[in-house]
C-alpha cells in the first residue's frame, strides 16, 4: 500500500448524531444512488444482468451483510500500515471509547456443544454436566474498523437492519468474542461471534448455503463478462444506518506483488460513505477458484473508492 486510504467508518455520538450524519452527507448528498433491499430489483441492474439469478444472489448477498457496531479502540493500533508510511486510523485515538460503525459479511456459520456444570439440587449431587448447544459465526470486515480481541469484544453485530423504520434495539444481533484472524496489511479481519439462539443459527446456515449455491452459478454464467461489463455490486450500511445496495462498475484491478496474482484490490465507482468500510464488494464473473470470495471496502483514494485485499 502506497498510498493514503480514507477510511469510511462513522464515528458518533448517539443515535440521533448518527441521523444527522445521514441527513448532511457531503459525499452522496439525498444518498439517490444507494438502494434498500426491499425496492432492489431486476431495473436496477445493467441490461446484461437482468437475471432472476442475479437478483436473487445479490439478496442473499444482502442477508449475510450487517452492521457492525463496537465502542473500543485498542492500544495496540500501529502508527503505520506494515512497512510503510501509510498512518493506520485511529491509532490517535488509541484508548479512546467513541462510538464507531462499519459493515461486514457473515462468513461462516457452524453449530457447538459445550459442557457446562450445573446444580443439580437435592439427590442429583452438587453439580451436573450438561452439553449446551450454540452457534458460532465467522464475521469479515475491515481490520482498520476491528482490529484486535480488545476491539472485538465489544463488536455487536446487527443482522437484517434493512429498514429505515426499524430500531437497533429491535432486531437480532450476535455479539464479537474475538478475532480468528487479522492481517493489517491487507485491512482484512476474520471476527468470532457466538449466539445461543439455535433458530437464528438455523436461518443463517440456510442463508449462507444459499449464497454459496447461487454464487456458484452466477459466477460461471457472467464470467464472460467480467473484462467487458464489470458488473460490482456494494451492500453497506451508509452512516450507521439501514441497508443500501449500490450498483457500479469495476475501474482497476490492483495486485498486492507480482508473486500473487489472484491476491487482489478493486477501485470502483459503486457508492459507498462513511459506515461502508468491511462492506462486501462483488465483482461478477471474478478469478481464479476463490470466487466464493468477496472484496470488503477499505476507502476512498484519490482514483476512487477501493477495497481491501482479498483472495480471489
Amino acid at each position: 500500500m502506497s498510498h493514503t486510504v480514507k477510511p469510511e467508518v462513522e464515528v458518533c455520538e448517539s443515535e440521533i448524531h448518527r441521523s444527522e450524519l445521514y441527513e448532511k452527507c457531503n459525499k452522496n448528498p439525498g444518498h439517490l444512488k444507494f438502494i434498500s433491499p426491499e425496492t432492489f430489483n431486476l431495473d436496477c441492474l445493467p441490461s446484461v444482468y437482468r437475471d432472476q439469478e442475479v437478483l436473487n444472489f445479490v439478496n442473499a448477498l444482502s442477508d449475510l451483510t450487517v452492521l457492525i457496531s463496537l465502542n473500543v479502540t485498542s492500544e495496540s493500533r500501529p502508527k503505520f500500515y506494515p512497512n510503510t508510511k501509510v498512518p493506520f486510523p485511529y491509532y490517535d485515538v488509541r484508548g479512546g471509547n467513541r462510538l464507531r460503525f462499519g459493515t461486514g459479511q457473515i462468513w461462516m456459520v457452524k453449530k457447538k456443544q459445550k459442557k457446562v456444570a450445573i446444580n443439580g439440587g437435592k439427590g442429583f449431587g452438587r453439580f451436573l454436566n450438561r452439553r449446551v448447544s450454540y452457534g458460532v459465526i465467522t464475521v469479515v470486515t475491515a481490520a482498520h474498523l476491528v482490529y484486535d480481541n480488545a476491539e472485538a469484544e465489544s463488536v455487536v453485530c446487527h443482522l437484517n437492519y434493512d429498514s429505515a423504520d426499524e430500531m437497533l434495539s429491535d432486531i437480532a444481533s450476535l455479539q464479537g468474542v474475538g478475532i480468528v484472524g487479522a492481517n493489517a496489511t491487507r485491512d482484512k479481519c476474520v471476527l468470532k461471534c457466538v449466539t445461543y439462539d439455535l433458530a437464528l443459527v438455523d436461518k443463517l446456515m440456510t442463508s449462507f448455503a444459499k449464497y454459496k449455491s447461487l454464487c456458484r452459478s452466477v459466477h460461471a454464467k457472467y464470467s464472460q463478462f467480467r473484462e467487458s461489463k464489470k458488473l460490482t455490486v456494494v451492500v453497506s450500511h451508509p452512516h450507521g444506518q439501514s441497508k443500501k445496495i449500490s450498483v457500479g462498475h469495476w475501474t482497476k484491478r490492483h495486485l498486492m506483488d507480482e508473486e500473487n496474482e489472484n491476491l487482489t484490490s478493486y477501485s470502483y465507482t459503486a457508492c459507498t460513505c462513511p459506515g461502508s468500510s468491511g462492506a462486501p464488494v462483488y465483482t461478477f464473473g471474478g478469478e481464479g477458484k476463490w470466487f466464493l470470495s468477496t472484496h470488503l471496502h477499505m476507502g476512498v483514494t484519490d482514483k476512487g473508492n477501493q477495497s481491501c485485499f482479498c483472495w480471489e
